[in-house]
């Protein structure tokens, strides 16, 4: 039987019309449910909206405007009896968004750094991308998504298999799983929010692993047992610290694995999930 419910709700911010105070205000007022947090970042029109609408709305436009602030989306799970609703931030990838980027990353227990993978240059952008998050959440989980996995099966073999392959590199990087999707398909959008779920909270890797060729890559592995001062899954309305939900201790986070160094672009308990 599918777990997944249908509660659901969407709101699009604007620098200049809503206070930051309102806003951060919706994840705090919750009785019943545990709130997961995720902030979505990368360049523009990599895929960011088309796979939070898609998740959260089963929709997909083609015509999708670049996104002007940010966006905010919610969509609610039941997990082993809990409600668990994601409330999904997107932000847009234009500069004049960034002043935005604390709003979307503050208090977020998962980070999806998305690239378009038939865009090489806008996986290189994730490690920019990925420093300015890290300077504001240092225990976000992060997850690297590859979007339009359909428009990359259009490309020449060679160039699918070197975008897998440093896209492998970029997730070794930063200690982060690896999946591809395609919106507009779709092809692995749940899956996505699945990982998180199973990272976040320890569950057993429900999710199969895809690795062969011709596959869309979705690769993860269990995070080490580990607790943050900063844990961002709340619950009953106030912050509950899981052990698996973040990276670092009580004086604070360990050492990452968040050099690139030579990667360029240029060269717990089980649970059933339904769709």
């Amino acid at each position: 039987m599918p777990l997944w419910s249908v509660s659901r709700r969407q709101e699009r911010l604007s620098a200049e019309t809503t206070p930051a105070k309102s806003v951060t205000s919706v994840l705090r007022n919750r009785s019943s449910t545990t709130l997961v947090k995720v902030a979505m970042v990368g360049d523009s029109q990599v895929g960011k909206t088309s796979l939070m609408e898609r998740f959260c709305e089963a929709t997909f436009d083609e015509t999708q405007l670049h996104t002007q602030g940010v966006n905010f989306m919610e969509r609610s799970v039941t997990l082993s009896g809990q409600d668990v609703t994601f409330s999904i931030w997107d932000i847009g990838g234009h500069t004049d968004s960034e002043s935005m980027l604390p709003l979307v990353c503050n208090d977020a227990a998962a980070l999806l750094l998305l690239f378009d993978l038939t865009r090489p240059e806008t996986l290189d952008a994730i490690r920019d991308w990925h420093r300015k998050a890290r300077a504001l959440n240092k225990c976000a989980m992060p997850f690297l998504v590859g979007c339009k996995y359909d428009l990359l099966l259009e490309q020449p073999v060679e160039e699918q298999l070197h975008m897998v392959s440093i896209a492998r590199r970029f997730a070794a990087a930063v200690d982060a799983p690896l999946i591809f999707c395609a919106p507009s398909v779709p092809v692995n959008v749940s899956n996505v929010f699945k990982v998180i779920l199973i990272r976040l909270f320890g569950l057993a890797p429900a999710v199969p692993l895809l690795s062969q060729p011709g596959e869309p890559v979705l690769h993860y592995e269990m995070p080490q047992p580990a607790s943050c001062e900063d844990s961002t899954v709340s619950s009953a309305g106030q912050r509950t610290q899981f052990a698996s939900s973040a990276r670092g201790s009580a004086n604070g986070p360990p050492p990452r694995n968040d050099s690139y160094g030579d990667v360029s672009v240029g060269g717990g308990t089980s649970a059933a999930f339904g769709v």
